[in-house]
């Protein structure tokens, strides 16, 4: 007979020297514990544990209670799947992850051996979560979306929670007659359109941080961002494109955009510029 491994999680790996238990001998010794063998069915004992409808923290405050009474915590890792830590507590396989408003219960991934560990995968769930539900806000600026992980440890006789965050700022579309993406543009600060201080055009104090403005030198878009110069969270922007100007904007746009290119001819302006700008004037 060839032996077999398992990735089944609800199998609890015996560490060196430790004896894997019988899942029905764990589950008397669980429920004894429990005094569910006189007030209920050892079926009622398994759904309790193991039931999908029970909550990590409702599961982890009935493991804190076993515990207390002197369950083993192998015992109890192998009914429910919890991980054994390195101190003999049981962390729960399931993590609640939520921004500030929609949430849903995730596994959490890998087998943490203390709380440290713990916290670094309760983060790796955070930071999946934000990054799956991150989006720019409605009126097109960028968005920065926090996610939170609460993890649960049952300990003898009380539950810890634990937390991991995860942030991700959702930034708009630019315009697209250069790319979509905010790289693809030659972003310039001409005084003369973004105005500012002459020496440091286009930059305007803003409480902790600061306001640039800044144009498109290839497809005349206009880019407005605030930036927190001490790397925090505060990294937004909003594109106007050159078409949603009004008629000053444009034609200062497009009077700068021309000399830049009769001065090197590298730039290359989009013909709809000047075209636009002479059919209002004719207008």
């Amino acid at each position: 007979m060839t032996a077999t491994t398992t990735n089944d999680p609800r199998v609890h790996t015996p560490r060196p020297g430790e004896e894997r238990p019988s899942p029905v001998a764990a589950l008397l010794r669980v429920a004894r514990v429990l005094d569910l063998v006189e007030d209920a069915t050892l079926l009622d004992a398994l759904a309790l544990l193991t039931s999908t409808e029970v909550s990590p923290a409702e599961r982890a405050e009935i493991c804190a209670d076993a515990l207390g009474g002197g369950a083993r915590p192998e015992d109890l890792a192998r009914i429910t799947g919890a991980y054994v830590l390195d101190d003999g507590s049981l962390a729960m396989r399931r993590a609640w992850v939520s921004d500030d408003g929609y949430g849903e219960h995730r596994e959490i991934e890998g087998e943490p051996s203390d709380m440290d560990a713990l916290e670094h995968l309760l983060a790796a769930v955070a930071q999946d979560w934000a990054d799956g539900i991150a989006e720019p806000s409605n009126d097109g600026r960028s968005l920065t979306w926090t996610a939170r992980a609460t993890g649960y440890i049952a300990r003898s006789g009380r539950v810890q929670i634990v937390e991991g965050y995860g942030e991700h700022t959702a930034h708009p579309d630019a315009p697209d007659p250069c790319g979509t993406d905010h790289d693809d543009h030659a972003w310039r600060a001409p005084y003369s359109i973004v105005r500012g201080v002459r020496e440091n055009p286009g930059v305007f104090g803003l409480g902790s941080g600061i306001e640039t403005h800044r144009v498109c030198a290839q497809c005349g878009a206009h880019c407005h961002a605030t930036h927190d110069p001490l790397g925090g969270a505060m990294d937004t922007r909003r594109y106007v494109a050159y078409e949603d100007l009004d008629h000053d904007e444009r034609e200062a746009t497009y009077q700068w955009a021309r000399a830049l290119v009769e001065s090197d001819p590298a730039h290359e302006l989009l013909g709809e510029l000047a075209e636009d700008v002479e059919e209002e004037d004719r207008l």
